[in-house]
């Protein structure tokens, strides 16, 4: 959600690439994350955990990848292999059982829209990914965009967007590359292999055409290693964009961290942007198409500008409010039971949400609304976690009887369903102003997920338009 840690200071360096003649963007497993798929060291622990089956595995594993690094723990795991038998091994840890199972992130669609845009525009993009899967390209298909792939020194034909697959491909359709770079010596033989190096070849090509953009990518690849070694400082501006939710650390240490990891790519020249979650990343990559418009306002000028048009009408509104709130539990008694509770929350553009209504109570003052802080790695609160996932996902969640979100012993509620709730905003992207949320007495196994979901989206749909609306009043 934290569209309020979208600033002039994120924003600010993004502007570049909106008029850029050429952009080359090197998409990483960052960018996955959201949809259900591994980072790479997951990738890499779950074939060490095939591989060495046995108790304390995950023990054993952690200690390979923190001591031999990623490339010769994932070689002592399939190192041995044939490639038809790595490409079928490294695929059943990448997606499971089911390659079909899974769907573009936020991030891809994000992307695919980029593209798009710059595509219309008659400007140029390389897209490259150190990714095996093939969501950006799913993505690229919802938008109307024809693509093409290419995963090997030989370029495809045709006129479609081409994704370039640097470490191979293991596509959902069962289309597959011949082999795939994962363990040290894969980079080694590559690398040592100059005519066999298109990889190199093709990002040293987009990098001295213009800014370089990194989305979700790691220094622990060892290709992107050398592609930064390649950059020449003067080629021209390049940033890494980075969510705070993926460092996987208390909030009081994300500042520490973020901070050394902006010296780390300064070596290479490389600014960093970060947000607080997923959803931030993906916004950002929508914004490059508008920050340069005289008009620009930046997500965060966006929720406070919502926050006052909504809070400055808060009392003659609270009725309304309840009362729809109220139909809308009735609305979903059929999923949830008849003891359950709708709330709507609100950002306030300063890093807190707002319970500004709910189904059971009318407020009578703004100095009686809980606020509660945006945490998105450590939050008990559903709410938060909801709006940290993006745009479209609905988030349920069974509640611990004793630990719950509110903090407190339970006697009531079991289950909470929240998502966000976005609004396009004067012709910019549509920034999360806040999310609804519903709690019940039901167990999370008695609920239809499903279903659930459906009438959860069609509300929130409602209550985008209804805000949209008073917003413009």
């Amino acid at each position: 959600m934290g569209a309020h840690s979208l600033g002039e200071k994120e924003i600010a360096p993004i502007r570049s690439l909106a008029s850029a003649e050429h952009l080359t963007i090197l998409v990483g497993a960052g960018a996955s994350v959201p949809s259900g798929l591994p980072t790479w060291a997951g990738l890499v622990t779950t074939l060490l955990e095939t591989s060495f089956p046995g108790s304390e595995t995950g023990v054993i594993a952690h200690r390979l990848i923190s001591t031999q690094g990623l490339g010769l723990a994932a070689g002592a795991a399939i190192g041995d292999l044939s490639s038809e038998q790595k490409i079928e091994t490294v695929a059943r840890a990448l997606y499971g059982n089911d390659r079909s199972a899974f769907a573009p992130s936020e991030m891809h669609r994000a992307l695919a829209d980029l593209v798009a845009h710059r595509r219309s525009a008659e400007t140029t993009t390389k897209v490259l990914t150190t990714n095996y899967d093939d969501l950006l390209e799913a993505a690229l298909s919802e938008t109307g965009s024809g693509y093409r792939r290419r995963y090997s020194a030989k370029r495809p034909g045709g006129s479609g967007i081409m994704v370039e697959h640097l470490n191979g491909l293991l596509g959902q359709d069962g289309t597959d590359s011949s082999d795939l770079l994962i363990t040290s010596g894969d980079y080694v033989r590559e690398i040592a292999e100059p005519a066999r190096d298109w990889r190199m070849d093709t990002f040293a090509e987009g990098a001295r055409s213009g800014p370089v953009l990194f989305v979700g990518t790691s220094l622990t690849d060892p290709l992107a290693m050398q592609y930064l070694n390649a950059l020449d400082p003067g080629d021209g501006d390049r940033l890494a964009t980075f969510a705070r939710i993926g460092f996987e650390l208390p909030p009081r240490l994300e500042a520490r961290f973020e901070e050394a990891l902006r010296k780390q790519w300064e070596q290479f020249h490389v600014g960093l942007v970060c947000g607080d979650d997923y959803a931030d990343s993906a916004l950002l990559l929508r914004e490059i198409t508008v920050a340069s418009r005289p008009n620009y306002q930046t997500p965060r000028e966006r929720v406070g500008q919502a926050w006052r048009s909504l809070s400055r009408d808060f009392r003659s509104r609270q009725d309304s409010i309840a009362e729809r709130l109220s139909t809308d539990a009735g609305d979903l008694e059929f999923h949830i039971g008849d003891e359950a509770t709708v709330t709507l929350w609100l950002s306030d553009g300063e890093g807190s949400l707002v319970r500004f209504g709910g189904s059971h109570r009318v407020y009578t003052s703004e100095e009686t609304l809980r606020r509660i802080p945006y945490a998105h790695t450590s939050s008990k609160w559903v709410i938060t976690r909801a709006l940290a996932d993006g745009l479209d996902a609905v988030r349920i969640s069974g509640l611990d009887p004793i630990d719950t979100e509110r903090g407190a012993p339970s006697r009531r509620w079991r289950s909470v369903a929240a998502m966000a709730i976005a609004v396009p905003m004067d012709g910019f992207p549509p920034v999360t102003i806040g999310g609804l949320s519903i709690a019940t007495t039901r167990d999370i196994d008695n609920i239809d997920h499903e279903s659930l979901e459906v009438a959860m989206r069609s509300l929130v749909a409602d209550w985008t338009s209804r805000l949209a609306r008073w917003i413009e009043q």
